[in-house]
């Protein structure tokens, strides 16, 4: 008769989490191997994936900030081309009421001279704008069609009337909702557009409109 052995190795000991005697928290040399490498494996996932967020960011804000600076030093040489052509368009107002109130000759030379030196904002200005002030944007954009239809207009009585030429009334009415309509629009814009640190003072537009 044959006897047959069986060799029992003993099992493999056991190394508990703080020492704490629970299935849980207790596993062999060769599980905890495991559980970390597979615990440090998912956190270098996490740190890659939050460095490469942080870098992101960065970038994001750098770039913002460039775009902030140019566009506050565009949204400050509109101001100063606003602000004049808020003067032109201040006194044609009071030329074209004078005519329709009393009667007075509109002379059209002085404001063809200034309209035709009015700096009206640029596509590549109204474009940068747009994508950080888009209710000025939207002023200004108003506000060139207001100043390029004027200036037809007074081309339109230079080339076909004298210089001194008294408007007829519903012309001098229609001159004057254009020009209403324009002042509106670039007040608008010149509230809508922040101010830098070069303006310290607030410049008041008359609301006489």
């Amino acid at each position: 008769m044959t006897s047959t052995f069986v060799l029992t190795l003993p099992p493999s000991p056991e190394f508990c989490l703080f020492g704490i005697d629970w299935w849980a928290t207790c596993m062999t040399k060769g599980e905890w191997s495991g559980w970390m490498q597979a615990i440090f494996s998912v956190l270098a996932i996490l740190g890659a994936v939050g460095i490469a967020g942080w870098q992101l960011k960065t970038q994001h804000e750098r770039e913002m900030k460039t775009l902030m600076a140019k566009g506050q030093m565009i949204a400050d040489t509109l101001r100063t081309n606003l602000l004049y052509a808020e003067t032109w368009l201040k006194e044609m107002s009071g030329r074209l009421n004078r005519a329709k109130e009393s009667g007075a000759v509109y002379r059209t030379e002085g404001d063809v001279v200034m309209a035709g030196s009015v700096v009206l904002p640029t596509d590549e200005q109204l474009l940068h704008i747009t994508s950080i002030w888009p209710e000025a944007a939207g002023a200004l954009v108003k506000y060139r069609g207001g100043v390029e239809l004027i200036r037809e207009m007074l081309d339109a009585v230079q080339q076909h009337r004298d210089a001194n030429f008294k408007l007829p009334e519903g012309e001098v009415e229609h001159f004057q909702r254009i020009c209403m309509t324009t002042r509106v629009m670039l007040k608008q814009a010149l509230d809508s557009l922040p101010l830098s640190e070069s303006w310290k003072v607030p410049v008041e537009i008359p609301a006489d409109m």
